[in-house]
């Protein structure tokens, strides 16, 4: 068998290899580019880590937002649910067809008033979208292409994270201690058998693989504004050679992504029973993580990425972050729910993020060096 049809087989509960051929032109011609986006990736990070097994991409035929690493016939994979590139691409024209959200972003007049809300917006793109009016794409032509833009970066940052459990060790240390061998996003498979330590384990690997996927993803971003890293056009030369409003576009596309998948509150149940950290907190850990990303030369002292006293967060990504939950009220219309958001940047979030990096300091990250193929992190301890 090749890999697309080890990958088919592997996925075949959740709706099996989604055949981009069978679709409608313009349809597969817009998931083809995400795909070629991620293998160029895949293939950039293999020619920097030699020991890095070969990794195929490709889609799963499910309508869910999930994404997912996994390992069969001895092959990796990263594969994305189709229904994650729908949802990303209905919420960011949504946006930015909105004049009311990023006005300051092309020319807001030309956008349209009174657009249908998006109440159900969530894991499941059917029911997102059911009841939902059709709505024009945005207008104006820049509006158009951030709105693309975001769409990018939010995949980029999805994708990262699934490489980052092949290539930091997750994977491999669950296929060789569990014989767990698929990682995703959103639920871990109802045979596993998990402990209260197996379920910290989970926690911390996700924390490593967000972590990961700041570095890999805003590092390239502000490499493009360096010029360490090719830009994507000429027409992108005035983006990029505006550091803060880079971060900020990061930044929208990143936290949206988090709060797509969520807004329960860190108070609410046990964490300590769950296999993956509440997203309130994720989304902040993701902020934290942006403090430790190496700003390129020639950028280090510049005053959009100095970032703040605490954690070094740049002013931009932090206000983005916050302006998101603003954002998603005016599109879904719900109310506003931050308390979550204030329980993880609060003494709740430090407790249980202290949790999750003191179990990597101490134990996880060394039992991951025997599978990890690129060096690991290190997060700071509560001590």
């Amino acid at each position: 068998m090749n890999d697309a049809d080890i990958f088919h087989e592997a996925v075949a509960d959740d709706g099996g290899r989604l055949d981009t051929m069978s679709l409608q032109p313009t349809v597969a011609q817009g998931l083809e580019y995400v795909a070629g986006r991620a293998r160029g990736f895949l293939q950039t990070a293999a020619a920097s880590l030699p020991r890095l097994p070969p990794i195929h991409f490709d889609f799963i035929d499910n309508w869910h937002f999930n994404a997912c690493a996994l390992r069969s016939n001895g092959r990796y994979f990263i594969g994305v649910n189709r229904g994650t590139v729908a949802t990303l691409a209905v919420l960011f024209d949504r946006m930015f067809a909105d004049p009311e959200v990023l006005p300051f972003i092309g020319d807001a007049a030309e956008e349209v008033a009174d657009l249908p809300l998006l109440p159900d917006l969530g894991h499941d793109f059917v029911r997102s979208v059911a009841l939902v009016q059709e709505f024009p794409r945005p207008r104006d032509s820049w509006r158009q292409s951030i709105a693309h833009k975001l769409m990018e970066l939010a995949l980029d940052f999805l994708i990262a994270h699934e490489f980052a459990h092949i290539a930091n060790g997750h994977l491999d240390f669950e296929v060789h201690n569990r014989g767990i061998s698929a990682m995703d996003e959103v639920s871990r498979a109802k045979w596993i058998s998990e402990t209260r330590e197996s379920k910290l384990r989970n926690q911390t690997m996700e924390m490593d693989a967000d972590g990961t996927a700041v570095l890999l993803s805003l590092g390239s971003e502000w490499g493009k504004v360096a010029g360490i890293f090719p830009r994507p056009g000429p027409e992108w030369d005035s983006y990029y050679d505006t550091p803060g409003i880079v971060s900020l576009i990061w930044s929208y596309a990143v936290s949206s992504l988090c709060r797509i998948f969520g807004d329960v509150r860190l108070t609410q149940g046990d964490v300590t029973q769950e296999s993956y950290p509440r997203w309130r907190l994720r989304s902040v850990m993701i902020q934290q993580a942006t403090g430790r990303v190496p700003r390129p030369p020639g950028l280090r002292t510049h005053s959009t990425l100095v970032g703040d006293e605490t954690y070094a967060i740049p002013k931009a990504i932090k206000a983005a972050h916050l302006d998101v939950e603003s954002i998603f009220s005016l599109l879904t219309g719900v109310a506003e729910a931050k308390e979550g958001l204030d329980e993880a940047w609060g003494d709740v979030g430090k407790s249980q993020m202290y949790r999750l990096q003191d179990y990597w300091q101490t134990k996880l990250r060394g039992e991951l060096l025997g599978f990890a193929y690129q060096p690991l992190n290190n997060y700071g301890t509560s001590g």
